[in-house]
């Protein structure tokens, strides 16, 4: 599986054993729909760093748009793309697997949800409201690789943060452009960051396990 470089995660809720013991939204019937809708809450429990190994989320839409932004530790599957990126979704068939697109108008993360069933996965649900009411919960997005590299090839407006120790892991390596503000001086070291607060700042460290 490719490595992505997270945003840091913010109100992170309490952990449940397992996925069965999340409510489920009674959503009102609609054609096409998958049958098991799940909320943010919900969401904001399974979306955690360090990433849980214990749930999938499964982003359905197109890879630019994974790319530029998705839910924390999703993995990107298109839907149609589904039949040929199986090989990314877990071995055991019981894992929780959670579905998300584009919105409630959006019919990827419903289709791709059936497709996973058929395919014999056992416990499915879907994020309905999906990745525009992520972020207008107050939640961050993360961002791909790719996305990065694009950003620094077309030299883009924007200020790369690496949050990991300096002598330890900064100086050794680190994405290209980024400024090292550790995590633990952050609050000595603000002068660092651009006066425009408007400025697209993406934070990395140390992959889905680093906080």
């Amino acid at each position: 599986m490719r490595s992505r470089i997270s945003f840091l995660v913010a109100g992170a809720a309490l952990l449940f054993a397992a996925l069965g013991q999340q409510p489920v939204v009674a959503a009102d019937a609609k054609a096409g729909w998958y049958s098991k809708i799940v909320d943010t809450d919900t969401v904001m429990q399974y979306a955690v760093i360090p990433k849980r190994d214990d749930v999938v989320i499964v982003d359905s839409r197109p890879a630019g748009k994974y790319d530029e932004g998705h839910v924390t530790t999703a993995i990107g599957i298109p839907d149609r793309k589904f039949d040929k990126m199986t090989d990314m979704l877990p071995v055991d068939k019981s894992t929780p697997l959670v579905f998300y697109c584009g919105g409630l108008k959006c019919p990827l993360s419903h289709k791709s949800a059936f497709k996973a069933e058929k395919a014999g996965y056992t416990n499915i649900q879907v994020y309905a409201a999906g990745y525009p009411d992520w972020i207008a919960k107050g939640n961050l997005g993360s961002v791909s690789a790719a996305y990065v590299k694009k950003l620094l090839d077309k030299k883009a407006d924007v200020v790369i943060i690496d949050a990991r120790p300096i002598k330890r892991k900064y100086d050794p390596g680190h994405i290209p452009t980024a400024i090292a503000i550790p995590d633990r001086s952050f609050a000595k070291m603000t002068d660092m960051l651009p006066q425009d607060k408007s400025k697209l700042l993406i934070y990395y460290c140390g992959g889905p396990k680093c906080m």
